[in-house]
């Protein structure tokens, strides 16, 4: 059976994030992948634990990701301090039993970006580790960003040679970095004895658009066949309004699995 997955962000009303509990308790999602709220106050970040508690409760059998901090505001390589925000996600994440962590690399805004890259992925493995956990690098969709090509992804992950880094490939950011379905495909064979999980989301090649599947142009078929041994989630990363979208949402990629 194919296991499914959806994201739910800290900015959601509590309201929005526990109706979410039906889609799980219904067993159509097998899985959720959250975010470190550091951007919420001490209450905030309390609440957002609560209503994510609230939705698990019952259900150990529900995989829970954590996508790590991630934007300019926490580019892992141009900022020089972040990696306390990095190491107190993965604390937080212990209160879900969190096995597995979404990384964006960051930027190549200095000229030993690699370097530096290397040095703080090395630091997150040890530091999951403690967890038992796993460091999960994402595939980007911009040449400017880190893990856009699959030469700086292999060097990478030959170089820091970790147990426990992994890889999750993003279907949209493929799209916009690669824009020719062979050469998607080509990623996700060479990159396969890392992959840990899926973002799903459709695009025209144009942007990183986080739409519904079908709304673009993305081949999600021939992707999937490729994955007939992949046991991982097929996350959601698709803009939404509330828990009734992920329902039609999750029809879309079911077809896609035919």
């Amino acid at each position: 059976m194919k296991r499914l997955c959806f994201t739910i962000t800290s900015l959601r009303s509590s309201k929005t994030i526990r109706e979410f509990r039906e889609l799980i308790s219904k067993k159509l999602f097998q899985g959720i992948e959250i975010f470190y709220p550091y951007n919420l106050d001490e209450e905030g970040m309390q609440r957002y634990k609560e209503d994510i508690e609230y939705i698990l409760k019952g259900h150990d059998d529900v995989e829970v990701v954590m996508h790590l901090p991630h934007g300019m505001e926490n580019d892992l390589i141009s900022q020089d301090n972040i990696m306390l925000r990095y190491f107190n996600a993965i604390d937080y994440a212990g209160y879900f039993n969190v096995k597995k962590f979404t990384l964006h690399l960051g930027s190549k805004l200095k000229e030993d970006y690699l370097e530096r890259c290397i040095k703080n992925v090395e630091k997150l493995c040890d530091y999951a580790s403690h967890y038992d956990a796993c460091i999960m690098i994402e595939n980007m969709p911009a040449d400017n960003e880190i893990g856009s090509n699959l030469e700086e992804l292999e060097y990478i992950f030959k170089t820091v040679n970790k147990k426990n880094l992994k890889f999750i490939y993003d279907t949209g950011h493929g799209h916009v970095a690669l824009k020719d379905t062979d050469k998607e495909i080509e990623m996700i064979k060479k990159m396969r004895p890392y992959l840990a999980h899926m973002h799903i989301n459709d695009n025209d090649s144009t942007r990183d658009m986080h739409a519904r599947i079908g709304s673009g142009n993305v081949d999600f078929k021939k992707i999937f066949s490729e994955l007939d041994d992949y046991e991982g989630l097929y996350c959601l990363e698709i803009l939404f309004n509330d828990y009734k979208d992920l329902k039609e949402y999750r029809e879309d990629i079911l077809k896609m699995f035919q």
